[in-house]
């Protein structure tokens, strides 16, 4: 099995890497970082914005050659930064990048794309706090 992480050097992406390098069947991860030029215990490590690199013919060549894609990394979070909080501009940009991506993934005809997100688990549309790790989760 082939797999490809984006978001792979956070908390998540990392606990998810170590898990395919446990037992089980061999999975031959890949992770796409804005950032890292390596993660350790992984052959291949792509730098850029996944946005970005779904424009690339190369990119998309490797999406076809993927069993499977986990999206981790919208960065949906950082609107939680005071800074970001009203920008509309930012928030539509991410929004587009994760759409373009989605249709790059589909176009290749990756078999399975999981894309993951726990913002809902902290709040909702009315919930006004501006949230931070140390959040509590909703009940």
């Amino acid at each position: 099995m082939r797999a490809l992480i984006l978001g792979g050097t956070g908390s998540t992406g990392r606990a998810l890497i170590r898990h395919h390098q446990g037992a089980g069947p061999p999975v031959d991860v890949s992770v796409v970082s804005r950032t890292a030029a390596s993660v350790a215990g992984v052959p291949r490590v792509l730098t850029g914005h996944y946005g970005d690199l779904a424009r690339s013919g190369e990119f998309r060549q490797l999406l076809a050659d993927m069993d499977a894609i986990v999206h981790l990394a919208d960065g949906l979070s950082v609107l939680q930064e005071p800074r970001f909080a009203a920008d509309t501009a930012e928030a539509e940009r991410l929004i587009c990048a994760s759409e373009r991506f989605a249709l790059a993934v589909r176009e290749a005809e990756v078999p399975l794309l999981v894309y993951v997100s726990s913002i809902k688990a902290l709040c909702d549309e009315e919930d006004e706090r501006v949230l931070t790790e140390a959040c509590a989760s909703r009940a």
